[in-house]
């Protein structure tokens, strides 16, 4: 199956929203209640933005958007077939994302998440650097 990373669309990113896995859906309303699919996707693609097509199909996003001054937020989100993206996912991250933020002069980035979702990822506070390095990845759980 290949996958490919290409610049988030409105169109994509909509169709990928209406499509969220369930704990992606749940993240996703525990942090802008009332969200739709649209307006997550208007979201989106206010910062940087991507979408993971597998076998030419939407299956995740991902990006990333200045907040304030210097704090950067990091999201993800996806179908249920998400888990095929994440190698090719954190790949470009390392290798595209995390120096554009660097460049963009980020002083912080985040990625929140619910604590249900500690089963799915590491959860470790380090620097920006050491993450931009791949020695760590920083995140921020959020309860609802």
């Amino acid at each position: 199956m290949p996958v490919r990373i290409v610049g988030g669309t409105l169109c994509d990113l909509s169709y990928l929203a209406s499509r969220l896995r369930p704990d992606d859906h749940a993240e996703v309303s525990c942090q802008i209640p009332g969200w739709t699919p649209a307006g997550l996707a208007h979201s989106a693609l206010q910062g940087l933005a991507w979408c993971v097509l597998l076998d030419g199909n939407p299956e995740a996003a991902f990006g990333a958007r200045e907040q304030r001054t210097g704090l950067w937020i990091i999201w993800a989100w996806g179908s249920h077939r998400m888990w095929r993206c994440v190698p090719a996912i954190k790949r470009f991250c390392l290798e595209v994302l995390m120096p554009d933020v660097l460049n963009a002069g980020a002083l912080r980035g985040e990625a929140r998440a619910l604590a249900s979702q500690r089963r799915t990822f590491v959860t470790r506070r380090c620097s920006w650097q050491a993450a931009a390095s791949g020695r760590c990845l920083a995140r921020a759980l959020t309860r609802c």
